[in-house]
């Protein structure tokens, strides 16, 4: 076991590259942080300007990190250089709580219990609902990119067809 001792307070949200060399890590201060898992060595801390980092996800093919943050803007990282690639969608006016990310699309959950999914390529959103009374804690696409599964401070757990819309309930 390696242990991080860099942190003295929380780390709010993790995510492992795809070939789990790499970890992004939020901690409460709102900076993300890359580390070497082999070593547990920083190797790239990402600026984050004004904004808190809130949630954070690795890209399948491991060569971006996506990175949410307080003001509700959406950003594309390099993880191994730490430079900014590219923004997603306008910035709202809730924070961002959850993120998922596939080869087509972007989903955002937010402190307010909305949901919305983006297009990558047009950066165009798609659709919005309200999913949860209270923050989104967590979203996952499916294997196939089709379904979305969003889990809410609520308790509820819903799955999300996203040619619809749609949500049903577990």
């Amino acid at each position: 076991m390696r242990v991080i001792e860099e942190y003295t307070r929380a780390v709010t949200g993790v995510s492992f590259s795809p070939d789990g060399l790499l970890l992004a890590a939020v901690c409460d201060r709102g900076a993300v942080d890359i580390w070497d898992v082999k070593t547990a060595m920083r190797s790239a801390q990402i600026a984050r300007d004004a904004n808190t980092a809130l949630a954070i996800h690795f890209t399948a093919d491991g060569r971006t990190v996506i990175v949410g943050d307080d003001s509700g803007n959406v950003v594309s990282w390099d993880p191994r250089s730490a430079r900014r690639q590219d923004e997603f969608g306008q910035p709202e006016r809730e924070r961002i709580t959850a993120i998922a990310w596939n080869a087509k699309y972007l989903a955002r959950g937010l402190a307010d219990g909305r949901l919305a999914l983006l297009e990558i390529a047009s950066k165009t959103q798609l659709w919005e609902a309200i999913g949860h009374e209270g923050q989104v804690k967590s979203l996952y696409f499916s294997g196939d990119g089709q379904v979305l599964v969003s889990l809410g401070e609520d308790g509820n757990v819903h799955i999300w067809t996203l040619r619809l819309g749609r949500s049903g309930l577990l």
